[in-house]
């Protein structure tokens, strides 16, 4: 997986997550759940570009790009 996917997903996940246990604000045992599984899925992403950092790599996410 590149790194720029990897950072996207980083940065979109906790949204998600946020909007999963604003949906099931009705069921307290599917909310925490729902947050406890995105925060270690999060980890785990994070976890990916842990090697490409220590490496030295700069991994980036080019969302725009400015035309001259």
């Amino acid at each position: 997986m590149s790194a720029g996917l990897l950072i996207a997903i980083v940065l979109l996940l906790p949204a998600a997550g946020g909007l999963l246990v604003v949906a099931l604000r009705n069921n307290p045992t599917a909310r925490e759940a729902a947050s406890l599984i995105t925060g270690g899925v999060l980890f785990g992403f994070v976890l990916q570009l842990l090697p490409r950092v220590t490496a030295g790599e700069r991994p980036t996410l080019e969302v725009l790009e400015v035309l001259e």
